[in-house]
């Protein structure tokens, strides 16, 4: 590794960017969608991936959406209705599972509870995990 030289990334590792109150109104879906097509470049420019995490930051706050849905009795062996349950921060999907529910649903909205609850049991865990990171 000695024969390699390091290459300076585009954007000062140091710099820290802060919100700018006075710089008028910014198209945000605009502004997300550019740091899309940063994040879709860096697959083959990783010189530029320092900076387009730095500016990833300000799309969105890193709160965290949990988002759910079942689909009712679809196994036909016992009749059990499937949940599918996805939690995104930011940009990403952070945690993500599908399972048999462990009960037998009567109704496609018990099964939608049933989901529903299931989900908030398992947004306990990432909620913790972004509350220590701060």
């Amino acid at each position: 590794m000695q024969q390699y030289n390091a290459t300076p990334t585009p954007m000062n590792a140091n710099e820290r960017l802060q919100v700018d109150a006075d710089s008028g109104c910014v198209d945000t879906k605009r502004y997300r969608s550019l740091v899309g097509l940063l994040m879709y470049l860096t697959h083959t420019r990783s010189n530029i991936q320092f900076a387009v995490v730095v500016l990833s930051r300000q799309t969105k706050s890193g709160k965290l959406e949990g988002f759910f849905d079942s689909d009712w009795g679809v196994c036909m062996e016992d009749r059990k209705s499937i949940t599918g349950v996805i939690f995104n921060i930011r940009l990403g999907a952070f945690f993500w599972i599908s399972k048999k529910q462990d009960v037998i649903a009567l109704s496609t909205t018990e099964a939608e509870y049933i989901s529903l609850c299931s989900t908030a049991c398992l947004g306990i865990w990432p909620n913790k995990v972004l509350i220590e990171c701060g």
